[in-house]
């Protein structure tokens, strides 16, 4: 997700955050104690370089971008992701038959229909 964050254009930690707070519809609410790590190792691996802006009378920032093995990363991460979500959602949807021996004869799941449910009153 990080590596998405600075794909359209290079961003500082502050706006990675804000990105994927915004992208996730606020279901994504990162720290900067999980973010900071996270992009010195991405960096540290050669996905991501760094720029600092000098900026006078206030503090430098540091803005990320993608490095060609970043972009290559990041697709591979979306392709596996794609994967993942779709094994997920064809377990989630699947259809289960009951077993040959304990399917309901018909006319059992007709009466089940059309027969009011017992209810006790207190």
């Amino acid at each position: 997700m990080l590596l998405a964050s600075v794909e359209d254009r290079p961003r500082h930690a502050y706006e990675i955050i804000g990105w994927l707070s915004d992208e996730s519809l606020k279901l994504l609410e990162l720290s900067e104690g999980t973010v900071y790590p996270s992009l010195h190792r991405l960096e540290h691996e050669g996905l991501l370089e760094s720029e600092v802006e000098e900026r006078s009378g206030k503090r430098t920032i540091r803005r990320y971008k993608l490095t060609p093995k970043g972009v290559k990363e990041l697709e591979r991460g979306r392709h596996e992701w794609r994967f993942f979500r779709e094994a997920v959602d064809k377990v989630l949807n699947a259809t289960r038959s009951p077993a040959p021996d304990q399917e309901m004869p018909r006319d059992e799941l007709d009466k089940t229909k059309s027969e009011p449910e017992n209810v006790e009153s207190e």
